[in-house]
């Protein structure tokens, strides 16, 4: 049975007067997911290394965006995530990410820049995934609780009977509370990955980041042995010259400050083509070279 103009109309702004909330409260916990899988994945076996680690995942949280994208084939969603990527895959400008690579804080300073990227993007996304929802509202879950509804009231094509405008309210706190609009939001719209719980959210969340970031620590360590070879092997290379032990350490930080370690990682859950040119990660990059490096 058909829903009245006027019914839709107040169940579309009750909707939209929600839905700002349900965003937020997925983005605060994606946020502290996000902070937590940090904590929880591996840290690099090399401890001076942990700084570059932790500066690196700042500068580019692409492994925080795989939450956001759908099986293949959903495509509204999948539009949705690919714009949540271009807000995470590249937080910092290069010049500003070069001078954080070339002096990289301490460990606890290197979390504390951790956590104010993670927060500033949560807020940057809570405003794309406002302004987008209006498109989703009105394609899917305008068509889920019109469902519930009718199956709340009991409205059938025999009754003859619809919701009258006083008892949408009435029938939308009902739906809010048995159909869990907030938890259908997440799993549906924010995170559509289909390994999202809402009743679990911040747990899933994070598992799931924890596992792209140990992923991606692998080829973070092999980047990193790599790197530390060829500045020992540039300062190696002067040896000839009658340098003192200290002189040999001056040369190889010398060669490290001329070319900050900068991996370059593809995280799996992100799709190849969105790992472009301007991110840390670049699954097209060539490899090093014996003294620079250098992009051919």
């Amino acid at each position: 049975m058909p829903i009245t103009h006027a019914e839709h109309n107040q169940l579309k702004k009750y909707m939209e007067d929600h839905m700002a909330r349900y965003i937020n409260e997925g983005l605060l916990n994606w946020s502290i997911a996000a902070e937590g899988a940090v904590e929880e994945a591996s840290d690099p076996d090399d401890a001076d290394s942990i700084a570059y680690w932790l500066i690196s995942l700042a500068g580019n949280l692409l492994w925080a965006a795989t939450v956001f994208f759908p099986p293949a084939g959903i495509a509204a969603a999948a539009s949705t995530a690919t714009k949540a990527a271009s807000l995470l895959g590249a937080t910092l400008g290069s010049d500003t990410a070069r001078k954080a690579l070339q002096e990289p804080s301490n460990t606890a300073d290197a979390k504390k820049f951790l956590r104010d990227m993670i927060a500033k993007k949560a807020d940057e996304l809570n405003k794309m995934f406002v302004a987008s929802a209006d498109d989703w509202i009105a394609s899917d879950l305008a068509k889920y609780v019109t469902n519930e509804l009718r199956t709340l009231a009991h409205l059938t094509p025999e009754t003859g009977s619809h919701l009258v405008d006083e008892d949408a309210e009435k029938f939308m706190a009902s739906v809010q509370e048995d159909a869990k609009l907030q938890e259908y939001t997440w799993e549906n719209f924010v995170f559509p990955g289909g390994f999202v719980k809402g009743s679990e959210l911040r747990a899933s969340l994070r598992k799931w980041m924890v596992v792209e970031l140990n992923r991606a620590l692998v080829e973070y360590k092999r980047q990193y042995r790599e790197w530390r070879a060829l500045a020992r092997d540039y300062a190696s290379s002067l040896m000839h010259y009658p340098l003192e032990r200290e002189d040999y350490a001056r040369f190889e930080e010398d060669w490290k400050r001329q070319h900050p370690f900068a991996p370059h990682i593809r995280f799996h859950g992100v799709p190849a083509d969105l790992h472009g040119p301007n991110y840390l990660t670049n699954p097209n990059d060539p490899p090093m070279s014996a003294n620079i490096w250098q992009r051919s």
